[in-house]
């Protein structure tokens, strides 16, 4: 049964994947704080058997971040330690290097960026002996695996008790495989598919368990902004696939030069001669000739850039408003034509082919009989045959008719005798019914869940599966669909983009095929403001959101995994929030790990352990017994609680349905999203019950979150003891260890990512950071040095570029005469400040450290 079940996962895995599909997992690093480094942790926790000889392989790529910290840590029962860290010598020249116990064996090979590297580790019990493998270098040590008869597997930080971790390479890692003494496979961690923060390995379906993950698989779903700028004028935008860049013209006079990947830009200004247009974005890149070209449809002219002269081959801008908006357009590979499809002007929907030879400067127009007038088509050019889809518009063209979105595609063979041929149509978007919707073959058609789609720009083909790829708008959201070549078939391949409510809004899609990614632009007319451009990328192909998530085996005993993974966090975060008393054993080779919370212990008052409701430092869910119950909540319910307990806090009453909805199911229509919130409230006070006394109530038209007694959450324990607690009163020591408690869990949901959240975190890290600073300048704590470090780690937490607390801590230590840690403290400040905000930090650690500890 159990073959039978990885047979079905692999065959249902191939229709999502391709070689193409980037897996693994980014590894939050050093550079980022300590509470949101990434941890793998292989079979749940649990130990992996040796006393055969074992084989750990994996895939490593290292990225161009500052390289220092770890990769894995293997820890055998016998409390020895097999290491592959990255280092640097006296000349500050980083290399990796395998660690065994005391021992350090360099790895004398160049830094390899970007690219994936094979690494394993045979384990040899019977021969004493390990064979490490680094890409092409190999050796082989002895060790000593006297009564070692298992190990523990972690890569990224480390909560082993005396093998604890913080510091984290910049790497990213996939294909985590053990495999027996004859090289058959035990375990295969792809790192692809996933079940929130955890992946189960393809053999056996057990868990490798992470903290902060990002996987890179999402990046096929999820959108990447890449930039976004208020432009004053009318900038008009178009893509450069040869060099990758986008150019942005504003006027005929200015062009800027932007690279997506590094992000950085040039303009070139005094630019001579005219565009053909200043308006409608009449503006492509010919990639057959390299050249900039800006074209009229209303003027039938056309004028080329000439980067020699630095000047347009126009003499005329054509400034009347355009007739042929939100038109589409391509470039024909044959004879270099400029196709453009459609557009709408002066209340008419145009069906209107222009085509313009750009080497001739011939223009040709013809009316499409065979397709409806129309704005908002997309089209693309496979093998000089035009395909056209979509659109909005009316039978006879007049806006005053009924319009309505169209789902048809066609194929337009030959330019010179257009002949046109309709392959399939959806008739309409409010009659769903198969039986009206027109095919050319035999088999099933849908929609998928899209019943309100308006596209623009043009298409994307993808010969691999024969589909199309656009950019739909619809109701003031952006997104990708996928659209069949041989059926009627448009489905969404995408996350939301964001809010695209504008009065004018052009958008296009582009492919890159050297960084295998989509680009969309958009260019938003904003009321009572200038134009805003912003650029997003999406690797390359895409896949639904749906298809990112792995199913989960249904083994009560994955659960025995998970109970000892969090023995392991507890153990670490007890680690992390006292202070360490014990000396280390002295090794050849110390990696220190920073010092991000506070320094003295603080007796607990606040009990996170059961029937709790963690948003401090993660989300993280309790059951009455202390089990984690965080994995049950599928992303749309962790939303749908998120937001009815913050808005329950922020505003008492809670939060109504109409913004509730508008929220969680924006694609949705009323009755769509009041079906899907009625199901999700109920899946939702189902698992809350396993919490405890924890109701959704609704009242007076909103949706709050009310606690009983024995149901704790930082958040809201956090935001009332501030709240109720007078600003005198945490000059008392008793009171103020209670607040520093709460406030040492960590920032609000560091990990979780959306627009409607950042409000709430800001205003948290507002309130927070205020009351710290406060504290530390009260007379009351003048003298007390340890307070003054607990309330400056504690702000640390929240905020990693904090002078201030940079100040107090590093003088306080400086004054104890801990002036190597004072250093360290200081080097690392200097150094996280460079890599994330590009400068050097000006003051100098001699005016840190002679500074007053107050202000």
């Amino acid at each position: 049964m159990k073959k039978l079940f990885v047979i079905f996962c692999l065959l249902c895995s191939i229709s999502v994947y391709s070689s193409n599909i980037n897996g693994g997992l980014f590894f939050r690093s050093h550079q980022q704080p300590g509470t949101i480094r990434t941890r793998l942790v292989l079979n749940g926790g649990k130990p992996i058997k040796i006393e055969n000889g074992r084989t750990i392989s994996f895939d490593l790529m290292l990225r161009k971040e500052i390289v220092w910290g770890y990769v894995v840590r293997i820890i055998t029962n016998t409390q020895k330690n097999i290491d592959l860290v990255y280092l640097a010598n006296k000349k500050n020249d980083r290399y990796p290097a395998w660690i065994l116990n005391e021992s350090q064996h360099p790895i004398t090979q160049d830094l390899t960026y970007d690219k994936w590297i094979p690494i394993s580790v045979k384990l040899m019990p019977k021969d004493n002996k390990i064979t490490f493998s680094f890409g092409s270098i190999q050796s082989t040590q002895s060790f000593d695996f006297s009564g070692c008869k298992n190990v523990t597997i972690h890569f990224g930080t480390s909560g082993i008790k005396n093998f604890q971790v913080g510091d984290v390479a910049p790497i990213n890692i996939k294909n985590v495989r053990v495999l027996d003494n004859k090289d058959n496979e035990i375990y295969h961690w792809e790192l692809k598919q996933h079940a929130d923060s955890i992946c189960y390995d393809l053999i056996k379906q057990c868990p490798a368990i992470t903290e902060n993950p990002i996987w890179l698989i999402d990046n096929h779903s999820s959108w990447n902004q890449l930039y976004k700028q208020k432009i004053k004028g009318n900038p008009q935008i178009t893509y450069n696939s040869d060099k990758n860049f986008f150019y942005i013209i504003n006027g005929s006079n200015q062009l800027t030069v932007l690279n997506p990947i590094t992000q950085k830009s040039y303009s070139i200004n005094n630019i001579k001669g005219k565009l053909a247009s200043e308006k409608n974005n009449q503006i492509t890149y010919d990639p057959y000739n390299h050249r900039l070209i800006s074209y009229s449809l209303d003027q039938k002219s056309i004028s080329v850039f000439s980067p020699e002269n630095n000047s347009w081959s126009g003499t005329f801008t054509n400034s009347i408003d355009p007739a042929y908006i939100h038109h589409t357009v391509a470039i024909s590979p044959k004879d270099t034509s400029l196709i453009t499809f459609g557009g709408y002007g002066y209340y008419l929907y145009k069906n209107t082919l222009f085509k313009v030879n750009l080497n001739t400067h011939r223009w040709d127009s013809l009316q499409i009989k065979e397709i409806s007038p129309r704005f908002s088509a997309v089209s693309t050019i496979i093998n000089n045959t035009l395909y056209i889809f979509g659109g909005k518009g009316s039978k006879n063209g007049r806006q005053e008719e009924v319009s309505h979105n169209l789902y048809d595609l066609y194929v337009c063979c030959r330019f010179s005798d257009i002949r046109n041929k309709k392959i399939w149509e959806i008739k309409s978007n409010i009659d769903m019914n198969p039986k009206s919707w027109t095919k050319n073959f035999r088999g099933s058609c849908h929609i998928g869940d899209e019943t309100d789609l308006l596209l623009r720009g043009n298409m994307i083909y993808s010969p691999t599966d024969s589909c199309f790829y656009a950019i739909n708008v619809s109701k003031s959201q952006g997104y990708l669909v996928r659209i069949s070549l041989n059926r009627p078939e448009i489905k969404r391949c995408s996350t939301n983009i964001g809010d695209m409510s504008a009065g004018y809004l052009f958008c296009n899609l582009y492919y890159s095929p050297d960084s295998s990614k989509l680009y969309t632009i958009f260019n938003r007319e904003i009321r009572n403001s200038d134009p805003e451009v912003s650029i997003y990328s999406i690797d390359f192909p895409p896949i639904a959101l749906k298809d990112t998530i792995q199913k989960t085996p249904s083994k009560n005993k994955l659960w025995v995994g998970v109970i000892i993974f969090l023995i392991f966090l507890s153990g670490y975060g007890l680690y992390k929030f006292s202070r360490r008393k014990k000396d280390k054993k002295p090794v050849s080779i110390e990696i220190k790990e920073k010092e991000t919370a506070p320094q003295e212990e603080i007796k607990k008052t606040f009990d996170r352990s059961k029937s709790s409701i963690s948003l401090l430092g993660g989300f993280n869910v309790k059951d009455k017994e202390g089990g984690d119950i965080t994995n049950q909540f599928t992303p749309i319910l962790k939303s749908l609680l998120l937001i009815i307990l913050l808005y329950s806090v922020k505003t008492k009453q809670g939060i109504s349905s109409n913004k509730l909805d508008s929220i969680l199911w924006e694609d949705k229509d009323e009755k769509s999203a009041r079906n899907n919130r009625n199901v999700s409230i109920r899946k939702l006070r189902v698992l809350l019950e396993k919490v405890g006394d924890i109701q959704v109530v609704f009242e007076n038209n909103f949706w709050k979150i009310t606690f009983g007694n024995e149901v704790f959450c930082d958040y809201v324990a956090a935001i009332q003891f501030i709240q109720d607690t007078s600003f005198d009163d945490f000059t008392k020591e008793a009171t103020l260890y209670q607040l520093l408690e709460l406030l040492v869990f960590g920032p609000l949901l560091p990990n979780t990512q959306a627009d409607w959240i950042d409000n709430f975190k800001s205003d948290y890290s507002d309130i927070t950071l205020d009351l710290l600073h406060s504290l530390l300048q009260k007379k009351e704590f003048e003298n007390k040095e340890d307070i003054q470090l607990l309330i400056a780690d504690t702000i640390f937490l929240h905020d990693i570029f904090n002078e201030e607390a940079l100040r107090v801590k590093c003088s306080i230590l400086y004054k104890k005469d801990k002036r190597s840690i004072a250093k360290s403290t200081y080097d690392n400040f200097c150094k996280q400040y460079k890599s994330l905000l590009g400068t050097d930090y000006k003051i100098s650690f001699s005016t840190i450290v002679t500074s007053k500890t107050t202000s």
